[in-house]
């Protein structure tokens, strides 16, 4: 029997090579194909923002380490997917978890490195995503005056989806809004932008304030123009009927 199976595996080896790669190629395809079956997944609100004019990597960095489990968890994993993705290995035992624990490595750190590697628009729209998949983004019209009825809008205001207003009043907005109207620079020291936008034909107005070094290499418009922010809702002045909110990021 031992001189047979010598004999089998000395012809039949080949062969085994040429399966065991077939079966390879097909692990690596199904992989690949699941992986552009959860990007096809994606809400189209988080790819439609338009060129990235400024990103606070920063809060970025403090969303990750500070707001809560949700966001840290869900934007590792989208890292380590993303950092798996770039890899030209097609199979390999070493996915992202196993290679950051073997290098001995916190994913806070890669996560810092991942955002200072890569380009704006790559990382936000990771962001986007994460918050939409929280539902955690308010997105308005500020020309129209007009709010998106979503999940967001009913936590927010404890209702449900279906009984959601077509305008909220701007202080009833959620802590993450996405705002989409005319903005004009107002103001601009050596380290802050401010820039403000009108809520419709009404006296309310948004002014955003940007930190100087994320508008790096971005020509600042002299005159009003189209965009959406992305940012945190600070508070509402009713003095001065004026909603404050720190921008993680704006597109043109």
């Amino acid at each position: 029997m031992a001189v047979f199976d010598a004999l089998w595996l000395q012809v039949w080896w080949p062969w085994l090579l040429v399966w065991f790669a077939e079966a390879c190629l097909v692990v690596a395809a199904v992989a690949i194909g699941l992986r552009h079956w959860r990007r096809a997944r994606v809400p189209a609100t988080s790819t439609g923002h338009g060129v990235s004019f400024y990103l606070d990597e920063d809060f970025v960095l403090r969303l990750y380490r500070q707001f809560g489990g949700k966001y840290r968890a869900a934007l590792t994993q989208e890292v380590e997917e993303r950092i798996s993705e770039g890899d030209e290995t097609a199979v390999s035992a070493e996915v992202a978890p196993v290679k950051i624990g073997r290098k001995g490595s916190n994913s806070s750190e890669v996560f810092r490195r991942y955002v200072e590697d890569n380009d704006a628009i790559t990382v936000i729209g990771m962001i986007i995503d994460v918050l939409d998949g929280a539902d955690d983004i308010i997105y308005v019209d500020l020309r129209k005056r007009d709010v998106v009825s979503n999940r967001a809008l009913a936590k927010t205001l404890d209702i449900e989806d279906e009984a959601a207003p077509a305008w909220v009043r701007p202080r009833e907005l959620g802590s993450f809004v996405s705002l989409r109207g005319r903005f004009r620079l107002v103001d601009k020291d050596a380290d802050t932008a401010t820039f403000q936008a009108p809520l419709g034909e009404s006296a309310d107005e948004v002014l955003v304030r940007c930190a100087v070094v994320g508008l790096s290499g971005v020509t600042v418009p002299s005159a009003e123009f189209p965009a959406r922010c992305l940012g945190q809702v600070q508070e509402w002045n009713s003095d001065s009927r004026t909603l404050t909110v720190h921008p993680i990021a704006i597109f043109r």
